[in-house]
Parts: C-alpha cells; structure tokens; sequence
C-alpha cells in the first residue's frame, strides 16, 4: 500500500551570514518516515528538537535542504507543480496559536468559508450550509457563525480553526501543538474533539507537542525526537509501556502515568 506521505532522508538547515559558513543550525537530521492513510502519528520533543519544521517540510511550506517529501508516492514538488490546488486541500494545518491564525477583522463564517471561497467550491448557498455544518461538528451552535475571534475563548478559537482546517475534506491534518495557548480545563475537550472528527473522517493525523499525554491521546503511533532525529518509533502502548530511549524516558517521567486504556491500546 503506497503511503499517503513520506519522509526519505529529509534534512532542514537554517543559516545566514557567519552561521551559514559554520554549517548553520540543522533542524532535521536525515529523518526517514512513512505516514499511511488515516493514520494517527505523534512526534513528543522538547522545545527546539524540530518536530514543527518536520510538520512544515511534509506539508512543503519550507523546502528540505537535502532529501525528499513523497506524497502518495510522488515527489511533494512535483505533486504541487502539477496540481497545487488540489495537493494544497488534501494537507491541511491546524496551528498552534488559534488567536494568530484568525482575521480579526472577520465574523467566524467568513473565516471557516474562506478555504471554499478560494477554492470557488459549491455555490454560495451550499458553502453557508457547509459552514453551518462544520460549526454544528465541533461543537459551537449557529450564533457563533456571526462573532469574531476577539469575542471568542481560546478554546473557541480552536474550535473554529479546526473547522478551517476541516472545510475543504482534507486527506490529513497536521495539528502543531494545537492544545499548548490553552488553559488545561480545556485541552482535553479539544484533543477529543479533533480525535472523533479525524477518526470518523478517516483523515491521518501528525500530531507535534512537547506534551507527551497530549499526543498519547490522539495517537496510534508514537514518535520522539531529539536534536533533530528520531530517536524512538512505536505504536501507542508499546512506547508507553517499554520505553526504550533515555529521553523518551525522560520525557514520561516529566508527566503523569498515562491512563490504563491507553496502555492496553496500540
């Protein structure tokens, strides 16, 4: 089965003037991962270890420095050349601060619809009922259609940007740090949200945080990097269970013992 994405060999370095001339500072190391379709995958690591960049060269928002992005077994830049709009709906983002990602100068129906606008999907009355559609799934009633994000909570916020993100049917969603500007009353809410729409779309799922419960949560896979590498690949409660790097282990000892079900799942 062709995966949906893959990473062969992918490196990013960042660099300019003298730092360029030392080597720069390489955010990714010769990373190799496959993603197939509908899955869940997490990457954990602290702040720096590069698993944002990662999330941002899958997608082609950033060019790799050597190595490749594959998608559905084509070279990322070539998919793009040939059908970028297409390729451009198929992989979306739900980022990490809502607040920066919303237009304050737009109503909520606007912000969600604009992806369909771009697009020129449906006509107007249908992309209204699109809207009314996805703010029903994650969970805001019809009034919230006509506020904007200053009269919003930051878990609203991010309820509206992953109905951005899920309003053009994405084949995969990649969430970076998408609980962390939230208060922890809300996280959960949030991360069960963005677990039951994934899994009922049958959309694949990268999910990036430093919070290794958050991403034990969403994920089937669990992946852990460190300096730019990863260094730990496992399913769920394999990692969980039997770490087997000292940083990932590290990383578990930082948080409380998972739940028992998310033991007993892969």
């Amino acid at each position: 089965m062709t995966p949906l994405l893959q990473a062969v060999g992918l490196t990013r370095r960042f660099g300019a003037g003298l730092l360029a001339r030392r080597g720069g500072v390489t955010a990714v190391a010769d990373v190799n991962l496959t993603l197939m379709e509908g899955e869940a995958v997490g990457i954990v690591g602290e702040s720096g270890s590069g698993k944002s960049t990662l999330g941002r060269l899958l997608l082609g928002l950033i060019p790799p420095s050597a190595g490749e992005v594959r998608y559905r077994g084509r070279p990322l830049g070539a998919a793009l050349a040939a059908d970028r709009r297409g390729v451009r709906r198929a992989l979306q983002i739900v980022q990490q601060d809502p607040t920066a990602a919303l237009d304050p100068r737009w109503d909520v129906a606007r912000l969600v619809r604009e992806g369909l606008d771009i697009h020129g999907l449906g006509t107007p009355s249908e992309r209204a009922a699109r809207v009314a559609g996805l703010l029903a799934d994650v969970g805001l009633d019809a009034g919230f259609a006509a506020r904007r994000a200053h009269e919003l909570s930051g878990g609203q916020k991010q309820r509206v940007a992953i109905a951005r993100a899920l309003a053009l049917a994405p084949e995969f969603l990649f969430a970076d740090e998408p609980v962390s500007a939230l208060d922890v009353s809300v996280r959960a809410q949030v991360l069960g949200l963005l677990n039951r729409l994934r899994a009922a779309r049958g959309i694949g799922l990268l999910m990036v945080s430093h919070d290794i419960a958050a991403v034990a949560a969403c994920c089937e896979r669990i992946l852990v990097m460190q300096r730019g590498r990863i260094v730990e690949d496992a399913p769920r409660a394999t990692l969980l269970r039997t770490p087997l790097h000292p940083h990932t282990r590290a990383l578990l000892a930082a948080v409380p013992p998972p739940p028992v079900a998310l033991l007993a799942t892969g």
